[in-house]
């Protein structure tokens, strides 16, 4: 179960990545803060992905 948590942490790092750099270049942010931005919103997901699989392992409550 960790690894595929594993997994869909790196292909939704590299998924997203593109599309948000993609999405930043359009809407008109700088080419040198794009690459800044799209990192930050993967991270987050991937950290909240981390964080679900941590909370399972050491048996927190569902609540």
């Amino acid at each position: 179960m960790t690894l595929i948590a594993g997994t869909v942490v790196a292909l939704t790092f590299l998924f997203g990545f593109g599309n948000v750099l993609t999405l930043a270049l359009r809407l008109g942010v700088p080419v040198w803060v794009a690459p800044l931005v799209a990192p930050a919103v993967d991270l987050s997901v991937g950290g909240l992905l981390i964080a679900i699989r941590s909370l399972s392992l050491r048996g927190a409550p569902a609540e």
